[in-house]
Parts: C-alpha cells; structure tokens; sequence
C-alpha cells in the first residue's frame, strides 16, 4: 500500500545505553486510512550505530470493509555519520 505517513516519537533520555519509546503514527494510502503504535528499547552501542526493538500495533480503515488490525515485533539497525 503506497502512503504518506506522521507521527510523534517520544524517547527517554536516562543517560543509559538504552532507552525506552513510545511512537503513534496516523496516515492515508491509495487502501485507506491507517494508524500504529510503538512501544519499545532503543540500543545505543556506539555513538554511532543503535539498534531498536519494538512491538507494533497497526490499524487500517477502509470504507469497503471492516478496520483490520495487525501485532508484529519489528527490529531496526541505524548507523549516523
């Protein structure tokens, strides 16, 4: 599904090597309306690389159908230069 999506991501700064996140998502597609949310940890391992760990939870409302939800896990890797 092709889309444009916004959201907040809120991050705890403990001073940690991890953190933990929250994020919503809200957006519309060529399928529908959809939103999610992120609950998760962030690993900073370097200044460099982080890696984060997720559960998500997706919303999509199409006016042909009723909503459909999905649950997944998701994991990221992310190096800044």
């Amino acid at each position: 599904m092709f889309g444009l999506e916004v959201g907040y991501r809120y991050e705890a700064q403990l001073g940690l090597r991890y953190a933990p996140f929250a994020e919503v998502l809200a957006g519309a597609g060529v399928g529908g309306m959809f939103n999610a949310a992120r609950i998760g940890l962030v690993w900073q391992f370097t200044d460099l690389i982080r890696a984060d760990c997720a559960l998500r939870l997706d919303q999509l409302v199409t006016s042909a159908s009723a909503p459909s939800h999905t649950i997944g896990l998701e994991a990221t890797v992310g190096y800044a230069w």
